[in-house]
């Protein structure tokens, strides 16, 4: 393992054709074939997959012997390394890091203005509304990003958006191009130094 790497982020996109074939641990694999939806399946093998190559090819450490388990609030965790997952529309992506984090991505899209009162503090939301209405969209799925990449890296619980100013988390927020889609992803990172790795096979 590197003595020291900071926080790498690796993305990559989710292949419809990939045959699924058995993850280790025994209770990941379980919990991803009890999916019903056939297209969270898919996604959560795949970023699964994604993990497991990141950390045999960039930490040189031997994933069948990692010890992974389940927080009550659904995070899986091991003690080696902290990471974080995360899928969308046709991406995946991990982040892994030396002290805790979290990562978040999102197909960009157009998203109802409604939404806003769920998400944003009324500052942020004043803000979105100052904007030309053809901007909004985006910085809407801005501040939701770096909000749920820091609920995550934190992991304590439910998130309440609109009690979190998205101007004071540290985040870095990433545009990606993958499948004639744009994505936007958020790493909440204690780490100043984040790697991006392009993984295009997993």
């Amino acid at each position: 393992m590197k003595k020291s790497f900071g926080t790498i982020v690796f993305y990559s996109e989710i292949k419809e054709t990939t045959c699924m074939s058995k993850l280790y641990p025994p209770e990941r694999d379980l919990e991803i074939r009890s999916c019903h939806s056939e297209k969270a399946k898919r996604e959560k093998y795949a970023v699964w997959k994604l993990l497991e190559r990141a950390v045999r090819e960039y930490l040189n450490l031997d994933f069948d012997n990692i010890q992974f388990t389940k927080t009550p609030n659904g995070k899986w965790i091991c003690p080696e390394f902290s990471f974080s997952l995360s899928h969308t529309d046709g991406l995946v992506s991990v982040a892994i890091s030396e002290t805790a984090v979290g990562a978040d991505v999102e197909k960009v899209r157009d998203i109802k203005e409604g939404l806003s009162s769920k998400v944003l503090t009324k500052k942020e939301r004043e803000y979105m509304f100052s904007l030309p209405t053809e901007e909004r969209s985006l910085y809407l799925l801005d501040c939701w990003v770096k909000k749920e990449s820091d609920l995550k890296r934190r992991g304590d619980g439910a998130l309440n958006p609109t009690a979190l100013d998205s101007e004071t988390l540290t985040t870095n927020v990433h545009r990606l191009t993958a499948k004639e889609n744009e994505f936007l992803l958020s790493v909440s990172s204690e780490n100043e130094i984040v790697e991006l790795v392009y993984m295009e096979e997993i």
